[in-house]
């Protein structure tokens, strides 16, 4: 697995030491498996989830999704009474190389089966709700500078030169917060994903987490019997590097505590209602 950070990296692996603020070219992680997995007497997510916490990972998202198949090709889904109770999971967290490269053998360990993918990720915020002074972006940089991404000369074509609409190469946004976070009375999730509605973004995406924690590494889970539990939520946006740009001061005035990140991705098709 650590050949295969070098190689997501490249040259611009991180080495310098770590101090959680976490800010600039950074590495994600995500482990995909299911639901109903077990390490010894536990949930394999919340063995990896715990794992991460204690070597003192940033910070981790579960996110449980609809549907899915893997290599077997057996279709995990609500239609199935049997295989809706082992959904596919996504546990994502994002931390610099070194200290992802450092708990990869562990969770090669734990894992029987499953995915695990490496990718480069730009953060541009990370601050808890009580950090005073909010985070200025990349070296100091106010966070639109910070939102141009490096790119790849493998990524950038002719091909790409004359494309229309949102196809071609883009910038998907990530925003981690809390369910309960709140902007001028509302959910802040709402709030955010109605400024990107007013302003004509191409479309934005809410997921709710079952499991995760943050920078304090406190751990919030689903409870069957508790109404709300501050679950993590992902919004989720993909859009021209100008426009994420020019959104980001807008975010940055919102977002009390969370995790902003960018990351490079090619849209190959995009068919709006």
């Amino acid at each position: 697995m650590e050949r295969a950070l070098d190689e997501t990296l490249g040259a611009s692996r991180v080495s310098e030491s770590f101090d959680h603020t976490l800010v600039g070219d950074r590495v994600l992680l995500r482990v995909h498996l299911t639901e109903a997995a077990r390490h010894a007497h536990t949930l394999l997510y919340e063995a990896i989830v715990d794992l991460l916490r204690k070597r003192g990972i940033a910070g981790a998202t579960v996110l449980r999704a609809l549907m899915g198949f893997g290599r077997r090709r057996f279709v995990h889904g609500p239609m199935n009474e049997i295989s809706s109770i082992s959904m596919p999971i996504v546990i994502e967290c994002v931390d610099d190389a070194d200290r992802i490269a450092a708990v990869l053998p562990e969770i090669d360990a734990l894992l029987d089966r499953g995915l695990v993918t490496l990718e480069r990720a730009r953060v541009i915020v990370y601050r808890d709700h009580e950090s005073a002074p909010r985070a200025q972006g990349v070296g100091g940089k106010q966070m639109g500078e910070s939102a141009r991404m490096p790119r790849d000369s493998d990524l950038v074509g002719a091909a790409t030169a004359h494309v229309h609409g949102l196809k071609g190469e883009r910038t998907l946004m990530r925003i981690h917060i809390g369910e309960n976070d709140k902007h001028e009375g509302q959910p802040l999730y709402a709030a955010i994903v109605e400024l990107l509605r007013e302003r004509h973004y191409a479309g934005a995406t809410v997921f709710r987490g079952v499991l995760g924690f943050g920078a304090h590494a406190r751990v919030h889970r689903a409870k069957l019997l508790q109404l709300s539990s501050d679950l993590p939520i992902v919004i989720e946006c993909v859009e021209t590097e100008e426009r994420v740009a020019a959104i980001l001061p807008d975010l940055d005035r919102m977002i009390g505590g969370g995790l902003v990140t960018l990351e490079r991705v090619r849209v190959i098709m995009y068919r709006p209602d």
